[in-house]
């Protein structure tokens, strides 16, 4: 079953584009008048989001996980509602993107993809129109967390960087920023460009300031009491969200691991050629779409494959394995981590 859900998912991802610019057709066949007005613009934006549709269930199909589809059916709740769309939306995608397949597919064949469309829309049924906030002024540093997020959304990152300082030479440990001002701060500057609140400009501003602050200060960071173990990290490649996985080589850095930090969308070329050169005992890999779980795989297996790299252990970590626990076991890694402080036990735990 899953080996014929593999081969219905490469032709349709052959087929893609076609298979998008069909959605649209019969979307405009439906409630063209609706939508004329935007005119050919409206038509590119309608195809980009049935393009996103099919890559998100790609995804779920090669993983032979609805629960990666119903995922994204969740957070296309939230989006929709956020830009004033109904999420009836969602339903009205969903069925034309069935149709569709079915004019491409044998019964059969669609009969497998209707229900797995099906058991995600089941799951996602319940899910919330809105997001919790991911900061509260009750939790550790959580007062620090809503002026240094503020600052940001002012772009302000003087000020935002003053407050960090502060902060350090107060004493408070630099994992204990990272963990309870960095963190959520980035979520919740996700959680508001989700909601349509703020903009993707704001969204990059606030990332690439809290990376200029982070910077300043490695050199609190940097240990000179090394304990012999290396970790290499990165970004899979087609992910740039790179922050995150620095996080990750910071803290290993403060405990005496020398580590290399690769970045965002690493190639995997690149990436195996680094690991034959430094032998780290980790290499971490992150991924914060779920459209890039296919990618770790593919990294993985090369991995394992290079006997150079045998004594290597992998560990991944990003949004889609913590929302798909045991996802990490399935694409072949040696281990999980949910954050930065997560990881250094269960690197340790591998190690020993």
């Amino acid at each position: 079953m899953k080996d014929r859900i593999l081969e219905i998912a490469s032709s349709i991802e052959f087929n893609k584009n076609e298979l998008a610019e069909l959605c649209v057709y019969e979307h405009y066949k439906i409630e063209g008048e609706k939508y004329e007005k935007y005119g050919e613009k409206g038509k590119r934006h309608a195809k980009e989001d049935a393009l996103y549709f099919i890559d998100y269930l790609l995804a779920s199909l090669k993983a032979d996980k609805p629960e990666i589809f119903a995922d994204f059916l969740s957070w296309g709740k939230v989006f929709f509602k956020s830009i004033s769309l109904p999420d009836t939306m969602i339903g009205v995608l969903l069925n034309l993107m069935k149709k569709t397949f079915s004019g491409k597919l044998s019964p059969e064949d669609s009969e497998l993809i209707n229900n797995h469309i099906d058991i995600a829309v089941e799951l996602s049924k319940n899910s919330p129109e809105n997001i919790e906030p991911f900061i509260h002024d009750n939790t550790k540093l959580g007062v620090l967390a809503f002026q240094y997020l503020n600052s940001l959304l002012r772009a302000d990152r003087h000020f935002a960087n003053d407050l960090i300082m502060k902060e350090v030479k107060k004493g408070t440990p630099i994992k204990d920023i990272y963990l309870f001002v960095f963190q959520p701060v980035q979520y919740e500057i996700g959680r508001l460009w989700q909601e349509n609140k703020i903009s993707v400009a704001k969204e990059h501003y606030a990332t690439a300031a809290t990376q200029m602050i982070m910077s300043r200060l490695y050199p609190y960071i940097f240990s000179n009491n090394k304990n012999g173990k290396k970790l290499l990290s990165t970004c899979v490649s087609g992910d740039l969200h790179e922050i995150g996985i620095r996080m990750v080589s910071d803290f290993f850095e403060m405990e005496g691991w020398d580590t290399y930090f690769l970045g965002g969308n690493t190639p995997e070329k690149d990436l195996i050629k680094a690991a034959e050169e430094f032998k780290p005992d980790i290499i971490a890999i992150s991924a914060t779409l779920t459209l890039n779980i296919e990618n770790v795989k593919n990294i993985i297996r090369e991995i394992k494959n290079n006997s150079t790299l045998s004594n290597a252990k992998i560990m991944v970590g990003g949004y889609p394995f913590n929302k798909n626990p045991g996802l990490w076991k399935e694409i072949g890694a040696d281990a999980f981590s949910t954050d930065a402080e997560n990881a250094i036990k269960v690197s340790n735990t591998l190690l020993n």
